[in-house]
């Protein structure tokens, strides 16, 4: 599943910017950065731990056709019809 691969490396990438603002921002930017790996931290956790399994409990997948019933399946067959 592309979600589980794409979403955590992105938010690595941002983690690591913002770590760079809370090291070298100064006093200024402290909260802001602080705020800003909590969001990514919570996000990706909430990405990786809740979403995904309820996609998988739902049975719903990007850009793959749903599965026909059977009996839809079979009639096609006996119809002498072809899936494609």
């Amino acid at each position: 599943m592309e979600l589980k691969t794409n979403r955590p490396a992105q938010n690595l990438t941002r983690l690591l910017s913002v770590l760079a603002i809370l090291l070298f921002g100064g006093e200024v930017l402290r909260g802001f950065s602080v705020a800003m790996t909590w969001g990514i931290v919570i996000g990706t956790y909430s990405t990786i731990c809740v979403a995904t399994p309820m996609l998988i409990y739902m049975n719903l997948r990007r850009g793959v056709e749903a599965a026909k019933p059977e009996a839809e399946s079979e009639a096609g067959e006996a119809a002498g019809t072809t899936g494609s």
